[in-house]
């Protein structure tokens, strides 16, 4: 009796030295996906950025290469998108001024001219790539008059 709970025993104990190290690696690649996951959740939260410069305006019916890439409004090389906290009127009342622009960046659209387009349009000569993203910038949540 006693010689098979001493059998019993060890077996469990080779089972567990056969078996733990992989239940141990399931523990670590749970660990490592979830470490993985709130990364790429503080990955998702867009950052706040700060921009100071000149605004300078782009309007649509002039021919510029700001204006084509639907960059209407420029704070230094950066462009700037209106929103609903700062709409395009306030935004003109700003034009020339020494300014800083917070807000965060909005990745723009893709875009590809139709085919007949893509023969006739006036692009401008960096855009021969593949792909095009037009509007992209910062989407205004505050501006406010820089300190001269």
């Amino acid at each position: 009796m006693e010689n098979q709970r001493t059998r019993f025993s060890l077996e469990k104990l080779f089972l567990l030295i056969l078996f733990g190290p992989l239940l141990a690696g399931c523990n670590n690649q749970q660990a490592t996906n979830e470490k993985k996951e709130s990364v790429q959740e503080i990955e998702a939260i867009p950052a706040i950025e700060v921009v100071t410069g000149v605004l300078m305006h782009f309007p649509e019916n002039v021919q510029s290469i700001q204006a084509w890439y639907g960059h209407n409004y420029m704070v230094g090389n950066k462009p700037v998108i209106p929103t609903e906290e700062v709409p395009e009127d306030v935004l003109k009342t700003f034009v020339g001024l020494n300014v800083i622009v917070q807000g965060i960046w909005y990745p723009g659209e893709k875009w590809s001219p139709a085919e007949e387009e893509q023969l006739s349009s006036a692009r401008p000569a960096d855009s021969v790539q593949d792909e095009t993203f037009r509007g992209d910038g910062i989407m205004i949540s505050s501006i406010e008059k820089a300190e001269e």
